[in-house]
């Protein structure tokens, strides 16, 4: 497969929100159709009487048995943890722009509940309305629908900011957020030179506060971690590779056979219609409209200001209403999502009494990742804050 199209692939996997009932719902995911796309690894299964080579001080035991622990993937998330960390942030927010002579009264986000939408949704009863979300995601969107639960804010800083002259709230929002750099502009592409986005607000207030509080990372040169995403790689092509993969693989096709599938493996089901998708997202991105296309920043930041937040929901549901196809195109692309929510559904049916064997395999060749690649493992989940 070509290596652009599995760079658009892993992209379009990660943008795919799935379900909380899905456990995998990782950079596994990805793995598992790169590699099928790349071809499987011929690495043996792990062998418990093998020395390992790994470099001295990696391979200390690991509490995590897979990488789902290690990355805390399949942990159910607490609200209220991340309201008493936000909770620290303002306060220390606070106590920075004092000393740097402003008022600031902490904001207190703690009454926003914490709401998911799909967090009773099983795995079967996402398979059978919305497949695999590639396809069915094009022209029906699952969140866009969505009543979610209002909640009237009032910021405690508003009346303090809005008596401040235009030169005064000016340092008090860089103070407050920091300054960042506007990102070139590739002249050939039209997009944002990845080089160049840089944001700099290490002497933000927030920027600060976030990182005492949350432990980002200090300002400075972005860690490389290719390594990692390749041994990942490797790791996914192993276990893929492996002798109970294959013959899991082989059970799965036969079931899928029954119900009147080709499909050899799930990965192979759920590539192709991502690779029908592609198509089609291709056109959606190539017909976005920038609703502040030929605004200066200034006309922005002024329109933000002097807008009631009802009439900036208005003007930007116009732009969220969904891509337009003709009737041909809209035609097509139905019929390919009732080809893949069938699929998933039996996809599931099929794949069910696999998942104990299927985790035995994962967890024999994960357990023995984390061992021999602990300290490059920790480095990664510490710097991307896992």
């Amino acid at each position: 497969m070509d290596a652009t199209v599995i760079a658009r692939l892993k992209a379009r996997v990660n943008a795919t929100v799935k379900p909380p009932a899905t456990k995998l719902a990782s950079v596994f995911v990805v793995l598992a159709l790169v590699a099928a796309a790349c071809g499987g690894g011929t690495t043996e299964p792990p062998d418990d009487t093998a020395t390992s080579t790994a470099p001295v001080g990696q391979n200390e035991p690991a509490e995590a048995s897979t990488l789902e622990e290690f990355f805390g993937w399949g942990e159910q998330y607490d609200p209220s943890a991340d309201q008493e960390r936000q909770r620290q942030v303002e306060e220390a927010v606070a106590t920075c722009m004092a000393q740097l002579g402003w008022e600031y009264r902490p904001v207190d986000y703690g009454s926003a509940e914490y709401f998911d939408p799909f967090q009773d949704v099983s795995e079967e009863e996402w398979a059978s309305q919305w497949g695999f979300g590639a396809t069915t995601f094009i022209l029906d969107d699952p969140w866009r629908d969505i009543d979610y639960p209002e909640h009237e804010f009032q910021d405690p800083n508003q009346a303090y900011v809005e008596s401040l002259s235009d030169i005064e709230r000016d340092q008090y929002y860089e103070d407050l957020y920091g300054t960042y750099d506007e990102p070139a502009i590739d002249p050939e592409t039209g997009e944002y030179e990845e080089e160049s986005l840089s944001f700099q607000a290490g002497n933000g207030c927030y920027s600060q506060a976030s990182s005492e509080i949350y432990g980002f990372p200090e300002e400075g040169p972005e860690q490389d971690f290719t390594e990692v995403w390749e041994s990942m790689e490797r790791l996914e092509q192993q276990i893929m590779a492996d002798p109970r993969t294959i013959e899991a693989d082989k059970q799965w096709a036969s079931c899928m056979s029954d119900k009147g599938f080709t499909y050899q493996t799930l990965s192979e089901a759920q590539e192709h219609f991502y690779m029908e998708a592609e198509r089609f997202w291709m056109t959606m991105e190539q017909a976005y409209v920038d609703p502040f296309e030929g605004w200066t920043e200034d006309e922005i930041n002024l329109w933000f200001e002097n807008t009631p937040p009802e009439e900036q929901e208005d003007f930007f549901a116009q732009y969220n209403q969904g891509p337009e196809f003709d009737e041909a195109t809209t035609a097509e692309i139905r019929t390919l999502s009732e080809e893949e929510v069938k699929t998933a559904v039996a996809a599931f049916a099929c794949s069910e009494p696999l998942k104990e064997i299927q985790a035995e395999i994962r967890g024999d060749y994960e357990r023995a990742f984390i061992e021999e690649n602990l300290e490059l493992l920790t480095e990664y989940r510490d710097a991307y804050g896992f």
